[in-house]
């Protein structure tokens, strides 16, 4: 754990939240009572901003509106940060428009916050005032940002960190300052807490249970934002998204851009059609002419399985996996996974049935890795053309009977049979593949009461799936949709915060 050292005590801060509310006050009420609003920047600035209203009105009798504010989506040093962004609830209860409102924030460090701060609110409006109240301003600013009421001015080295505790949340009331620690990049590594290093996301085999926990927290805080009013925030405005599509897609390809515009990214999208794959140009030449635009992420869906793998390890740009071949579909995978912990709380101990064409499907493969790596037990069944025995060598458990695979199971996911399959004479026809291990009303017997039913779509109807069970209580299909948003989100933001240039 990194050194903490006391600067101020419980005395020490009692006097400095007061000594703020007395700057307030002569300015607002002394002469005459004014309209103004407090608003809270989360964390710390939440428990401080109530205080001050409390103290404001003891001392007049004047209680300012509380508003809360989470600017963690709108600070532009991405490249430099390495913690788990928290999204917190923003909460302006009045018309933000020539309102007089007073920033709250527990320090005045780099002015990164305070300009992110200043961003968020005038999504909300354009207030007539704005006033900055900070606990400690620590000086040595990089942003030429001044506060209109201090409590306690330190000087305090760059290398060291202030952070202020509050009873509220911490259970004292102090100002300490605590080392920062760097990796070679220049990154800021959080002391005792994990941190997210890959410029690419090319498969699940790749990553460890912790990385992919990570990801599945940081998709959480972001599903957040896309219950707010305003669901768009700047978290990679100023970069540039490539979406190259060498397979046709809609709903992973509808999913990726719809997290870059959400993320303020700006967006290219590239079809195979459209590319110079057609006039004879490699892959890589074309994926190098992109990044010479000065690209800093691409996302792509190949029929080549290694692409991707081949791709990141010659180009500086991250490269994010779309899909490729019967391989790998990472973010298909997450967004599973994110679904099921969801639902159940947690992935370790739970059994989970895939069922239908495993040998060619890459979504299969994603989740049984993912699943695995997460401490769940793995099933795949279906007919032993599109089953073999060799997948038991992944750690997973091959059935052939529908009934046997999902006994007992927690959540059944059901991959969509591909037509040409049965041109290839996998199995002799989608009838008798829905007779044996389609799940419909009949054979929804054999599952538990609160199994969840998973489908990556798009669905064929009556033959992996009943349409009465697609759209039943048990069906977590849809969430599986809008759960994918969060986790793209999620990853695009991850991983541009590891990209070099």
């Amino acid at each position: 754990m990194p050194a903490k050292k006391e600067v101020c005590n419980a005395d020490e801060v009692k006097a400095a939240v007061q000594k703020v509310a007395d700057g307030i006050i002569s300015e607002f009420l002394n002469n005459s009572t004014r309209d103004f609003a407090i608003i809270g920047i989360h964390q710390q600035g939440v428990p401080l901003a109530k205080r001050l209203i409390s103290i404001i009105k003891e001392k007049t009798g004047y209680s300012p509106e509380l508003a809360l504010l989470d600017i963690s989506m709108y600070r532009d040093d991405i490249g430099v940060r390495q913690d788990l962004p928290q999204i917190n609830e923003t909460r302006i209860p009045f018309d933000m428009n020539d309102k007089a409102v007073i920033l709250v924030d527990d320090v005045l460090s780099s002015g990164r916050t305070i300009r992110a701060a200043l961003d968020a609110v005038t999504d909300y409006g354009r207030p007539g005032l704005i006033r900055l109240a900070v606990l400690v301003n620590r000086g040595n600013h990089e942003f030429p940002v001044g506060a209109d009421y201090t409590g306690i001015s330190l000087q305090v080295p760059n290398e060291r960190k202030v952070a202020v505790e509050f009873v509220e949340s911490d259970g004292q009331d102090r100002v300490c300052t605590i080392d920062w620690k760097k990796d070679q990049a220049g990154r800021i590594i959080n002391m005792g807490k994990f941190n997210w290093t890959k410029k690419d996301l090319l498969s699940i085999y790749d990553l460890s249970a912790a990385e992919i926990s990570f990801i599945l927290d940081t998709a959480g805080e972001f599903k957040k934002v896309s219950q707010r009013n305003v669901k768009k925030v700047p978290a990679l405005r100023g970069k540039t998204v490539v979406n190259f599509f060498v397979e046709p897609s809609t709903r992973t390809r509808m999913s990726f851009e719809l997290a870059e515009q959400r993320l303020s990214a700006d967006i290219i999208n590239i079809s195979a059609s459209s590319s110079s794959l057609k006039k004879g140009e490699t892959l890589l030449d074309t994926i190098r002419n992109i990044e010479a635009l000065q690209a800093d992420l691409i996302v792509m869906r190949h029929s080549a399985a290694g692409s991707h793998k081949m791709l990141a390890d010659k180009i500086s740009c991250g490269i994010l996996n779309a899909g490729d071949g019967a391989h790998s579909h990472p973010t298909q995978a997450l967004l599973d996974m994110f679904t099921i912990r969801e639902k159940k709380g947690s992935i370790k101990g739970l059994k989970v049935a895939i069922v239908g064409d495993i040998l060619h499907s890459r979504v299969a493969r994603s989740d049984a890795w993912g699943l695995l790596k997460l401490g769940a037990e793995v099933r795949f069944a279906g007919p032993s053309t599109l089953v073999p025995r060799e997948f038991e060598a992944m750690g997973v458990k091959v059935y052939h009977n529908l009934k046997e695979a999902v006994e007992g199971v927690d959540v059944v996911n059901l991959l969509r049979i591909q037509h040409e399959r049965q041109q290839a004479g996998f199995f002799p026809s989608t009838g008798e593949y829905a007779k044996f291990f389609g799940l419909n009303r009949e054979t929804e017997k054999y599952l538990k009461p609160d199994t969840l039913i998973m489908h990556p779509g798009p669905i064929n109807r009556g033959i992996e799936l009943d349409s009465s069970l697609a759209d039943g209580p048990r069906s977590v299909i849809l969430e599986q949709v809008t759960n994918g948003l969060a986790v793209r989100m999620a990853v695009l933001f991850l991983v541009a915060g590891c990209v070099k240039k």
